[in-house]
């Protein structure tokens, strides 16, 4: 009988350990390696300057001052408008305008004429809930929403008289989920890539996001060729991205490689106020949200 060499043997145990241990390891061992690779993110992680995004904070001095949420909608069109002014190459919403208001007109305007990402979120089967309010947007050109990506049993969406264009020649805006995939400790560890509903698919607002910022919105499913590669993978149509590597249901490994403190993070009140600093906005992406919204 042929001998096997020392490395080759130890190889074949490596794999065959790795696939037992994924096929039948038990929730305590899932748990525990998720535990490992929290540590490893958190020894990793780099603290360097991020100046690509910039963090719009409606925080609590923003609240305190301009008042409490939401805001008028003149308020948050000027929020828009001074974003642009300040030379923010693309503008990313985590906030999502449900209902309509009386002066819907004035942010209408604005959003038509800047084009932010818009948010929109997702109820999951599992986490309950089956509220539809407001229209959704920015369904992927796919003729279904394919596997592994999961069904939604719900959704909150923003209001259809901010979404509608009376002109039919201007692009309906891009909008991409906010929706987390919680682990069973209460951590987001992973987000999914693109959700279904109504057999339309609705890709997360990083998605949406990358696609507008590289004026290209299509993107191709493809499955993993080997155990080397990721099961999944979201292919743009542009050269700017590489691949996004997602797991067996879809979801996107939120990668942890850059401290909070490497993001730079402004009030909202400073830039309607203009107290941003000259050029720090010029050709970055902005993502305006909450630190303290529930």
């Amino acid at each position: 009988m042929q001998r096997w060499g020392v490395a080759t043997l130890s190889l074949l145990v490596a794999l065959l350990s790795w696939l037992v241990f994924s096929l039948l390891q038990p929730s305590w061992l899932s748990s525990a390696q998720e535990l490992s690779n929290d540590w490893a993110w958190r020894l990793l992680a780099k603290s360097q300057d991020e100046r690509r995004v910039i963090l719009v904070d409606i925080d609590e001095r923003s609240l305190k001052e301009i008042g409490p949420w939401p805001w008028p909608r003149s308020t948050q069109a000027q929020l828009l408008e001074k974003l642009a002014h300040q030379g923010a190459s693309l503008q990313v919403l985590d906030v999502v305008f449900t209902s309509s208001q009386s002066d819907d007109d004035a942010l209408k305007k604005s959003l038509l004429q800047h084009r932010p990402v818009l948010a929109q979120a997702f109820a999951l089967p599992q986490q309950g809930g089956a509220t539809q309010a407001g229209q959704l947007a920015g369904a992927l050109d796919w003729p279904s929403c394919p596997a592994p990506f999961s069904e939604a049993s719900g959704f909150l969406a923003n209001s259809q008289s901010l979404l509608k264009a009376e002109d039919k020649l201007v692009p309906p805006l891009s909008a991409g989920h906010i929706t987390p995939r919680l682990s069973q400790d209460g951590v987001v560890r992973q987000q999914p890539a693109v959700l279904c509903f109504q057999d339309k698919a609705y890709p997360a607002l990083g998605i949406a996001a990358a696609g507008q910022g590289a004026q290209s919105s299509l993107w191709a499913l493809q499955r993993g060729k080997g155990w080397t590669e990721a099961p999944w993978s979201l292919s743009s149509a542009s050269s700017t991205f590489q691949p996004v590597p997602l797991n067996e249901v879809g979801d996107i490994r939120v990668p942890w490689w850059s401290r909070p403190d490497s993001f730079v993070s402004v009030s909202a009140l400073d830039v309607l106020t203009d107290k941003v600093p000259t050029q720090l906005m010029r050709n970055a992406w902005v993502l305006v949200g909450s630190s303290r919204l529930d």
